[in-house]
């Protein structure tokens, strides 16, 4: 049960009922998002573009979502999105990457990737080294959705715990549905 309580749907404003409707899967995260009913639409719609509309690839944004959610003990955002990440290209041959930090991928790309993602998640940013690191792999671009990405995520699981809610059994479907949203469906 979470923390605070959610409004009740009768209560809510039709952009807000409407931003709710359009996401794949109504999960505890997003009643959660109801209880600040303006944001609501913006962040599902943040969310939405995270998860379908990134150049960086989905396995890397997987990668990255469960790194962000090991760092903060996020177990929510972290049962979410493992059969996302596996839909994605990343096995769980592979989590050991992002538990263990001496461990290396074959892809200089990936540790590069993670690399940068625990110094930003550890300080208040990150330093001229591991982002000259990380730029030798990805363009500006794909840098800038790589910053977006780990505040919004780092943002999203931090409430998730301070509210403490039950971990959702759609996981499977929220993989399958944003894949078929971002085009990818298998």
């Amino acid at each position: 049960m979470s923390r605070i309580s959610f409004p009740d749907w009768s209560v809510l404003s039709l952009d807000t009922q409407a931003a709710v409707d359009r996401f794949p899967v109504l999960i505890n995260s997003v009643r959660a998002l109801t209880a600040a009913p303006t944001l609501t639409a913006p962040l599902l719609d943040l969310v939405t573009s995270i998860l379908t509309r990134l150049e960086i690839s989905a396995r890397h944004r997987e990668m990255l979502i469960l790194l962000i959610s090991y760092e903060t003990d996020c177990v929510y955002e972290w049962v979410q999105h493992v059969p996302q990440a596996h839909r994605a290209g990343f096995p769980d041959e592979e989590f050991p990457l992002l538990i263990d930090e001496e461990r290396r991928s074959a892809d200089e790309a990936d540790n590069a990737l993670l690399k940068f993602a625990r110094c930003y998640l550890r300080s208040s940013g990150c330093d001229e080294a591991h982002l000259h690191l990380l730029r030798e792999h990805f363009s500006d671009r794909q840098t800038a959705e790589v910053l977006l990405l780990l505040g919004a995520v780092r943002m999203f699981t931090l409430y998730i715990n301070a509210l403490g809610l039950e971990i959702d059994a759609a996981g499977p479907e929220l993989a399958r549905r944003f894949a078929a949203l971002a085009g990818q469906e298998q």
